[in-house]
């Protein structure tokens, strides 16, 4: 199971995942601990038999509880394990970030399942060049671990510096658990390259 935190590509890395297992002959899940936005064919409110028979005849289901917003919350915990039992591979949007490209997480946040093999911290390098209030969720908290206003532009060492914080939190609190970043940027040689590297880089 995969858990997905961080800002800016969550919901873009899960549907690529998916449709590389699915690709593969896995039955996914796509599921939320939080809020994901809601798309058609979701399935809304299932029972853990409705829920068991779409991964066994179509191979793929994305479901969750109908949220404001037009979004889905987290399935109930019964149908989740259900869920869990007839895929082979379940990704979970575990985080918030409401569109924007770079967070830092409040207490609660992420919200990671007990089930969890792996999580993905994901994080944008569009976030560069724009204002803090602009491009971070959370930015009041963005804004004290950087020490800028909320009008100061990001930088790419910005990017760098909340990833490494952001790492360093979910390696603290699910220690053993493999935890890998995941790097968004705009395709320009000079993001590609600062990408790749972050990427490669053994965070401690």
């Amino acid at each position: 199971m995969t858990a997905v935190a961080g800002a800016g590509g969550k919901t873009t890395l899960i549907h690529a995942l998916a449709a590389r297992h699915r690709a593969a002959g896995r039955r996914v899940l796509v599921t939320t601990t939080t809020h994901m936005r809601r798309e058609p064919g979701m399935l809304l409110n299932p029972t853990p038999e409705q829920l068991t028979a779409a991964l066994e005849t179509a191979g793929y289901a994305a479901a969750g509880v109908p949220a404001a917003e037009g979004k889905i919350g987290p399935l109930p915990r019964e149908v989740y394990l259900a869920g869990c039992a007839a895929a082979d591979e379940v990704l979970v949007e575990a985080d918030g970030a409401r569109g924007r490209f770079v967070k830092l997480p409040a207490p609660h946040e992420p919200v990671i399942p007990e089930n969890t093999g792996e999580i993905l911290l994901v994080c944008n390098l569009k976030a560069v060049g724009l204002p803090l209030e602009t491009a971070a969720h959370r930015p009041a908290l963005v804004g004290q671990a950087l020490q800028k206003g909320p009008q100061e532009r990001l930088t790419a060492d910005d990017v760098e510096a909340l990833a490494r914080r952001y790492l360093a939190r979910l390696r603290q609190a699910w220690p053993g658990r493999p935890v890998r970043l995941v790097v968004r940027c705009d395709g320009t040689p000079e993001q590609q390259a600062r990408a790749r590297r972050m990427e490669r880089e053994e965070w401690q």
